[in-house]
């Protein structure tokens, strides 16, 4: 799921708002650097990759259920949130992109 994420994510987010104030940032939780590199290679993402490798970062906001889709608004408040990745993770994304942009 997470490679599917990371996929979705560069096509609708990341490509997308290029040209918008959006960014995506991705933190992988608990596996080892060498494990990631065969994720990255699979999905090619442009936008920042992050790692926590002992998952004390992570713990501060959740304990389990990986991926997880936050989106935050300008003042750096969670506006949405998603504990899954799936087609209707992926639909309600958009659509709170689309709120937040007014032109997505």
């Amino acid at each position: 799921m997470a490679t599917t994420a990371l996929i979705d994510l560069e096509r609708d987010v990341s490509q997308k708002f290029a040209a918008e104030e959006v960014s995506v940032v991705a933190i992988v939780v608990g596996t080892p650097p060498e494990s990631v590199r065969a994720n990255l290679d699979k999905a090619n993402p442009s936008f920042m990759q992050l790692l926590d490798s002992d998952g004390k970062v992570f713990a501060s906001v959740g304990t389990h259920a990986l991926p997880r889709i936050y989106v935050l608004d300008e003042a750096q408040k969670v506006v949405w949130f998603d504990i899954e990745y799936s087609e209707s993770t992926r639909r309600e994304l958009k659509e709170t992109l689309r709120v937040l942009t007014q032109d997505y």
